[in-house]
């Protein structure tokens, strides 16, 4: 039996988890528009989807024991994870900036 905070609960958690697996597809197509050189988009294509990983693996196993009033160390993955979107973001924000830059200063006959 399932009451109002539990759902309201849930729902929390789960959308930034949804909305990080929304961005790593979307930032997936865009590497793929993009030429990038191999590791670059390999740390783009796989730092995304681990950060919706780390973030809520953080927050869930910081207070994994029921008696815990404060988060232990282990919510350090859920900084690890905002740090590697961050990151991963940036790398690929910077790289389609440089493709458009590129595109625009190539004349076409």
């Amino acid at each position: 039996m399932a009451s109002i905070f539990g759902k309201e609960r849930d729902s929390a958690i789960r959308e930034p988890d949804e909305l990080c697996v929304i961005l790593s597809l979307v930032c997936q197509m865009l590497v793929d528009s993009i030429i990038l050189p191999g590791p670059i988009a390999w740390v783009v294509r796989i730092g995304v989807p681990a950060a919706a990983i780390l973030i809520p693996a953080g927050f869930f196993l910081s207070v994994a024991s029921p008696r815990s009033e404060y988060p232990n160390g282990t919510i350090r993955l859920a900084y690890l994870g905002a740090l590697v979107l961050a990151l991963s973001v940036l790398i690929l924000g910077v790289a389609l900036v440089h493709a458009g830059v590129v595109s625009m200063t190539i004349r076409h006959p």
